[in-house]
């Protein structure tokens, strides 16, 4: 995991590294990171500060926990949780990971994120052949549908809208922007496909920023709704982005980098 200061000539800094180190982070209101890794053979949410230091883990025997995100008060981390079985959105204390609050109760339901006025959680549905995209209260309720056939939705800083990208089995090959109280989409625009393709609003509701991969390694790109303007943001010179996360002044990302190792083994029974 790095921190990273676009449009600064100093190099990005290592704070944290490690085995299944790239199953999503966020920041919070406070400007520590929550992030999701390999801890005691699962899935487990820790907090860190920018710099690396103070590392605290927050899920434990708790199942697999992963993407997480920050209500905007700093009061809560939502994430993913097969903890009761099948996977749903669950929503804990930033502070120490106490008081765990089951939020969905479905199946299928992953990659939530939080409206800054921390009345909403967007996720996506991943049962059906068709992705869908929902909304539920923060504080627990009814769920809303958003849309359907795109993924990993993310709320705009208005919460006007959500930018959700493409999922190629429900035959979606491009960023989809709904309204956020749901309908069909107003704006699409193209991103490269591949595997782990985060979308984020850059700190306004016209500018969005997504990762490319050029010869073997991954940046950040931003693009503009307004004029279709792609400018590239990061100077990675190695390894693949996983996922990120803006500061909450949009002046740093954090970054979960790294390659994956396959190896060929030879079982024997004697």
């Amino acid at each position: 995991m790095w921190i990273s200061t676009p449009g600064e000539s100093q190099p990005a800094t290592l704070i944290q590294s490690g085995v299944g180190v790239y199953y999503g982070l966020a920041w919070t209101s406070g400007g520590r990171i929550v992030y999701s890794s390999m801890a005691q053979d699962k899935l487990n949410i820790s907090r860190i500060n920018p710099d690396g230091s103070e590392p605290v883990q927050l899920t434990i025997n708790a199942g697999d926990n992963y993407t997480p995100a920050t209500s905007a008060d700093g009061r809560y981390i939502v994430f993913a949780s097969n903890r009761n079985g099948p996977f749903n959105i669950w929503r804990m204390n930033a502070d120490d990971g106490s008081d765990p609050v089951q939020l969905t109760f479905t199946n299928g339901n992953f990659y939530p994120s939080c409206s800054s006025d921390n009345e909403w959680v967007a996720y996506d549905n991943q049962v059906n052949s068709k992705m869908s995209v929902w909304k539920v209260p923060l504080q627990g309720g009814e769920p809303v549908k958003i849309g359907e056939k795109y993924r990993m939705p993310v709320f705009s800083p208005s919460n006007q809208l959500v930018a959700c990208r493409y999922d190629e089995d429900s035959d979606a090959d491009d960023v989809a922007i709904f309204p956020a109280q749901g309908g069909r989409p107003l704006r699409h625009f193209k991103v490269p496909k591949q595997e782990y393709q985060w979308v984020r609003w850059l700190g306004n509701d016209h500018q969005l920023t997504f990762v490319r991969n050029d010869n073997g390694y991954s940046n950040i790109w931003s693009y503009d709704l307004g004029t279709g303007l792609e400018k590239q943001l990061t100077n990675f010179n190695s390894d693949q982005i996983y996922a990120y996360a803006w500061s909450p002044d949009y002046k740093q990302v954090a970054c979960q980098r790294g390659t994956k190792i396959s190896d060929v083994t030879i079982i024997s029974e004697r």
